[in-house]
């Protein structure tokens, strides 16, 4: 359940009351199996150039945060 929710793009702070547990219980529960909310797609950096010009070419006044949001769309979480 907590890898769906942060699949969803919730925060550990909107997981947390979501499962109706504190934060604290959830960063134990974390720990516990092997979850972090930094998990990253695993994309070379030729490919995620590609990815990044084509967004950029199709959405061309967008920022970086809605480049993020429209990669995490794509599936591809980068920092």
């Amino acid at each position: 359940m907590i890898e769906t929710l942060f699949g969803a793009g919730y925060s550990v702070k909107d997981t947390s009351i979501a499962l109706g547990v504190s934060e604290r219980t959830l960063f134990r529960k974390m720990g516990q199996f092997g979850l972090s909310k930094l998990a990253f797609t695993e994309i070379d950096e030729e490919e995620l150039n590609i990815v990044v010009a084509t967004t950029i070419t199709e959405f061309p006044r967008c920022g970086e945060e809605m480049l993020r949001k429209v990669l995490l769309q794509k599936g591809i979480k980068v920092p």
